[in-house]
């Protein structure tokens, strides 16, 4: 009996023994994992863990627009939301506040929307449409159309002015319809959103205003937004403003529309000047007449009114046909009643 506990106390020494070495063991284990951890965690990040942005290269002012060596490549620990892989994609954008040096630039901080679809030196502006004038709602953002222009009979000047109808303006870009903009990528550059006044309108853009169905229809939400669309956003050069505004006010407008690749417009050239609300001051250097009142600008702030939209003042300024020249010898004469006949003696006065 002696002889069975100490065999039995010795097993249970030696299974002591063997859990304290485990212990031990794994003790050693746990403490040196954090001391491994720790120089990981502080090393700095790697070239390949750094992300590519471009940054501003030196203080740029709102509304000014950028030029490639206004930015640079940079490289941050966090990637930009919205920004810019290339430099290039940064040229013409214009920033909508100060920007400081080293900044680095997302499509947030630059114009977006639909005044960014605008080229320089024009104007986008709201119309009514109805059905018939919207050519049946037909037109989507990024269509081309005409503007014709119906003007009523109406009393101008003390003369009774008859109806008229006749093309107004040439292949305007249709920057919304009703419900519907045209989509433009925030910070992207004017010259690459906005296509030339007279250039075809890019399909994608068109696809983002319908759906890319086998009718090429739009969709049914779009439909009813179409059905009900109440304005038309144009595109509009900033001298032509004034005889849009004109002709809404006073007629009714009817949008024609167009193929996309139809560039020809009207010659205005060959047919006389509107006459001008406003009239240039005297004394006006021959420059002066000749390129200052000829910018867009000096000829939208001239004005135009009503009897220069209908025409009226070109049909006042023709010259009048002189009268029919009457016979000379009766105009001038007298004449003479005799027993034996008739006849008459010329007499000049």
């Amino acid at each position: 009996m002696y002889k069975v506990i100490r065999i039995v106390a010795l097993l249970l020494v030696a299974m002591a023994v063997i859990l304290a070495a485990t212990a031990l063991m794994l003790g050693r284990r746990s403490a040196s994992a954090p001391a491994a951890s720790a120089p990981a965690a502080a090393a700095p990040p790697s070239a390949k863990s750094a992300h590519h942005a471009i940054a501003a290269a030196k203080n740029l002012p709102a509304g000014i627009a950028l030029e490639r060596d206004d930015v640079e490549e940079v490289a941050v620990a966090q990637q930009v939301a919205g920004g810019f892989a290339l430099r290039d994609d940064l040229v013409g954008a214009i920033p909508l506040d100060s920007i400081p040096a080293g900044t680095p630039l997302s499509r947030a901080h630059f114009a977006h929307g639909v005044s960014a679809l605008l080229v320089p030196g024009e104007r986008a502006l709201a119309i009514p449409v109805d059905e018939l004038a919207g050519a049946g709602n037909r037109i989507v953002p990024g269509d081309y159309v005409d503007v014709f222009l119906s003007l009523r009979p109406n009393t101008t000047g003390g003369e009774r002015a008859a109806p008229q109808t006749r093309l107004l303006l040439s292949r305007l870009r249709v920057l919304g319809y009703g419900a519907m903009d045209l989509a433009a990528d925030a910070g992207q550059p004017a010259e690459a959103r906005a296509p030339a006044p007279h250039s075809p309108a890019p399909a994608d853009r068109r696809a983002q205003a319908i759906a890319s169905s086998g009718s090429g229809a739009p969709p049914e939400p779009e439909r009813k937004a179409q059905s009900a669309a109440r304005t038309a956003l144009l595109a509009v050069p900033v001298a032509q403003v004034n005889a849009l505004l004109l002709g809404a006010q006073n007629g009714k407008l009817f949008l024609g529309l167009r193929h996309p690749g139809d560039t020809g417009i009207a010659d205005a050239s060959l047919f006389p000047a509107p006459r001008p609300v406003l009239t240039p001051q005297a004394g006006l250097s021959e420059a002066q007449r000749k390129a200052a009142l000829d910018a867009p600008e000096n000829h939208a702030f001239s004005g135009i009114d009503l009897p220069a939209l209908s025409g009226q003042d070109q049909q006042r300024a023709r010259p009048t046909p002189p009268p029919a020249r009457r016979n000379a010898s009766r105009e001038a004469g007298i004449e003479i009643i005799r027993g034996d006949g008739r006849g008459s003696h010329a007499q000049r006065l």
